[in-house]
């Protein structure tokens, strides 16, 4: 233990002390820093001097993107006239902030126009020949990007690489200066730290890179695969031991790739029909073997003919065929007169009425309640368009017995006693409704998310099967997107609610997307297309014949041509947004015998858009266009627009050429007088477009204008409350029914003028007063208290076959007393046991009885009724 202690004590003893240092002398104060005066005279001050400065510095990133493209707006210079310098700095700032006021003439003011821009943003002088990439004409396929699939992961961002802004810039090796995106020079796959080159053009040499002598480190000539090196070089493998891995991978990748077709050291030619050769202007993807060619629009390329790209679409005058081959539409002055609920029918599929009243017919079966005939159906789904004509926070309920909450006490609520239909009934049957056959169990085999969508699929093939049969669009045919709201279960965490759940920004609701087309003139839907997720529409795919064709294209693609495929081949124009326009829909719809139209913005594989972004243009209208030409039939066959309007826009389009369009005219309050008290003046501004844009913007907003019908006006998405997925989706269907009947009403009877919010609300009592499958009768004048036993219905008023049950039922001569039942009338609540001869049966009288008060009573329901419903009978 002592041994112990005497180690521990040795081992830890204190260190030697050191002896302080001596202070050290006091230092001298810092020297006190004074503001230096900055050197005077420079040139940019001078008022008249000449210089130049980059687009968005003083014109902002926006309008400098619609004049030079979103490409080269921060690349291109500008040059301007100073006017005088004056200090911008803020009132809580403390030094001077200089800035000048600049004359620049941008292409968009060729007079000039006067801007503020900070001083170290201006440089003086000209701006340099070749600095700007319209001067160079250099194609922006060729540029470095950091985000190229070939070279990423070897490359860093190296600044400037255009060689628009500082023509300083070097490469990685060190001090050579590159002029051309291709320029840079550097080995391939690994970093010039030597700058050592056989040709002494690049590298630690100093020497400049250009287009003629651009080599590697190694004297292999520059591709873009090889454009760039390291800033960094790779860590030395280590002794014995072969390249990287990761440098393996890179050399394979840049092997495997080929390489990209330069067109300005190698240009191409396109052979027109006529034996002319014309260059090709852009190649896309810029590979010599898989590109596809475009070359300058103009009368030599395109033509004046009307076969390829100047071929006119089919016009024709839409119409829908009834079942004896007659013709609904303005021309046809025999549905001048047409009812809305005949309006209501011709748009509804019949077999689809007749499913819906078999499937719930075989529900209510089960529940022990009365079935529905065709009449009942009606009034039945005209109540529910009734119901959404009230704003009201409670259930459905609430709409009979006139106690239900509004949002105002002021409001009375609403009573549907009135309707015929009381709530004991409507609400039998609305749990038994069924749209579409589903079998209670899931079969064997089946997913999940393929049972529940049957809830819905045979409402949407009723109304494909029942548009492409009978309905004849127009020349234009738009295909878009809609939404049918739902906030509930749904999506792919839970089996439960929609199968699949859509949510974009772009829309201003969430729920069921579904994929339509429309008849451009008309306004009227002609085909629906539910979209149900990536794996249930594999699956779908799969099972077509076609299946293997289908995957060789995109799915935009796909999806215009199984939404015009009952007009194919018929020489119609389809247009569509940026959800389908590309150029491989271009040619799938021409091959399909129509032309396309849209409006390109991501889908640009084979489309010319870097080529388009280097247009400069100096006004709203302003265009230029490229064509394809093909390669069988020397033939123009697409032709691709960018065009200036609010922002620059990309189009494709098959037909109507470079045939100029109507302007577009639009009234803009502007302040012409620079006197601050001066009022604004309205002016008129004219911008002049194409006609293939002028077309596109014509039939764009068809879905759109319907859809806005659909959600604003007749609102079932959001009034007919539901906690049933299925419930909601075909009612979404339906409600586009009820939106397509307003359009062919608006537009075959003469003059009718009623917005949609008075359509929805008549057509709703139409459909509540309708005799649909109630044989008409002739009226026979009879006492209205006689028993009609005939087999043929009269309109009377007669008493009820019906009988009463229970206690109380007998007369005193023994008699059975006649049943009773509250009037059909509007505001009359009364007990009567009288009933319409034509609407109610005569022998079975388990069927619904029409209840009215007889005349005299204070009560003109009856009269009414007689009136409206059955007029053509006592005429």
């Amino acid at each position: 233990f002592c041994h112990r202690n005497e180690h521990n004590r040795d081992t830890m003893a204190d260190p030697p002390q050191q002896q302080p240092s001596p202070p050290s002398p006091p230092q001298p104060p810092p020297p006190k820093r004074t503001r230096t005066t900055k050197k005077a005279g420079d040139p940019r001050d001078v008022p008249g001097a000449t210089v130049h400065a980059l687009a968005h510095t003083f014109m902002g990133k926006s309008p400098a993107s619609h004049v030079f493209g979103n490409i080269n707006y921060n690349k291109t210079y500008v040059r301007g006239t100073v006017i005088e310098r004056f200090n911008s700095k803020k009132p809580a700032a403390k030094n001077a902030q200089w800035s000048l006021r600049v004359t620049f003439y941008p292409p968009s003011h060729p007079d000039g126009k006067e801007y503020e821009i900070l001083r170290q943003h201006c440089k003086h002088g000209e701006i340099p020949a070749g600095t700007n990439p319209q001067d160079n004409n250099i194609y922006p396929s060729l540029s470095l990007d950091v985000s190229d699939p070939v070279i990423r992961g070897s490359t860093t961002y190296v600044p400037n690489a255009m060689g628009t802004v500082d023509n300083s810039s070097t490469a990685a090796g060190g001090a050579g200066s590159n002029t051309d995106a291709s320029n840079v020079s550097g080995n391939s796959g690994e970093a010039n730290v030597s700058g050592t080159n056989n040709d002494g053009d690049g590298g630690g040499g100093g020497g400049v890179a250009t287009q003629e002598n651009a080599a590697t480190g190694d004297g292999t000539p520059i591709t873009e695969t090889s454009a760039v090196s390291d800033a960094v070089p790779p860590l030395p493998a280590a002794a014995g031991s072969g390249p990287a891995p990761q440098q393996q991978q890179q050399r394979r990748r840049r092997t495997a790739a080929p390489s990209k077709h330069n067109l300005l050291t190698h240009p191409l030619k396109a052979k027109l029909r006529n034996g002319t050769e014309v260059p090709v202007l852009s190649l896309n993807p810029p590979y010599k073997d898989e590109g596809t060619k475009w070359v300058d629009a103009n009368a030599t390329t395109v033509g004046t003919g009307n076969d390829g790209v100047n071929a006119k679409p089919l016009q024709t005058q839409w119409y829908h065929k009834t079942s004896f081959n007659e013709k609904v539409c303005k021309e046809n002055e025999k549905f001048s007169e047409m009812t809305r609920l005949q309006s209501f029918l011709h748009m509804m599929p019949p077999a689809q009425l007749q499913t819906m009243l078999d499937l719930t017919n075989t529900r209510l079966r089960g529940k022990s309640q009365p079935e529905m005939t065709k009449q009942e159906l009606i009034k039945f789904l005209g109540v529910c368009l009734l119901m959404t004509r009230f704003d009201m926070p409670g259930r459905k309920r609430d709409f009979w017995g006139g106690d239900g909450a509004t949002y105002s006490k002021h409001v009375p609520a609403p009573d549907l006693n009135s309707t015929g239909m009381k709530r004991h009934r409507f609400e039998h049957i609305w749990a038994a409704l069924r749209f579409s056959f589903q079998p209670e169990t899931r079969p064997e085999g089946m997913s999940d998310a393929e049972h529940r969508w049957m809830l819905v699929d045979d409402f949407a093939e009723a109304f494909n099967k029942y548009r492409a049969d009978t309905f004849n669009p127009s020349g234009s045919i738009c295909v878009d997107e809609s939404i049918v709201r739902w906030y509930g279960f749904g999506g792919k965490f839970v089996n439960k609610g929609l199968p699949h759940y859509v949510e974009m920004e772009r829309k201003p609701e969430d729920g069921c997307e579904i994929q339509d087309a429309a008849c451009v003139d008309s306004g009227i839907m002609i085909q629906l297309k539910l979209v149900k997720g990536k794996e249930e529409d594999d699956r779908l795919e799969s099972k077509k014949p076609d299946a293997a064709q289908r995957r060789c294209r995109n799915h935009g693609t796909n999806v215009v041509l199984d939404l015009t495929k009952p007009w194919s081949n018929t020489g119609r124009e389809v247009i569509g947004d940026s959800a389908f326009a590309s150029v491989m829909t271009a040619r799938e719809v021409k091959r399909d015998g129509n032309h396309f139209i849209g409006c390109v913005k991501t889908a640009t594989k084979n489309f010319p858009a870097e080529h388009l972004e280097q247009a400069v243009f100096a006004q709203r209208g302003d265009r230029v266009a490229l064509c394809h030409v093909d390669e069988a039939t020397r033939c123009t066959d697409m032709i691709s627009w960018a065009w200036l309007d609010r922002n620059r826009r990309k189009f494709i389009a098959t037909a109507h050429g470079l045939e100029e369009g109507k302007p577009i005219f639009r009234e803009r309050w502007r302040q012409v007088d620079d006197d601050p008290n001066a009022p604004p003046t309205q002016v008129c501004i004219q911008i002049p477009q194409p006609l293939a844009i002028e077309r596109y913007y014509e039939g764009a907003g068809a879905v759109d204008v319907s859809n806005k019908v659909r959600q604003n006006e007749l609102m079932l998405d959001r009034r007919l409350k539901t906690d049933k997925w299925d419930y909601r989706v075909n009612f979404g269907i339906l409600g586009i029914i009820f939106t397509d009947s307003w359009y062919l009403y608006q537009q075959t009877v003469a003059e009718p003028d009623e917005c949609p919010n008075e359509f929805f609300s008549k057509l709703a009592d139409e459909m509540i007063d309708n005799t649909e499958g109630v044989r008409p009768s002739r009226a026979r004048v009879v006492s209205p208290t006689e028993m009609d036993t005939d087999d043929e219905p009269v309109v009377v008023l007669r008493q009820t076959i019906r009988k009463r049950t229970g206690k109380g039922s007998n007369n005193a001569d023994g008699s059975t007393k006649a049943g009773t039942g509250r009037c059909a009338g509007k505001g009359c609540n009364h007990q009567t046991s009288f009933v319409c001869g034509a609407c109610t049966h005569a022998t079975d009288s388990a069927q619904k009885q029409h209840w009215y008060c007889r005349p005299g009573k204070g009560c003109t329901a009856w009269e009414d009724h007689k009136n409206c419903m059955h007029s053509d009978a006592l005429a």
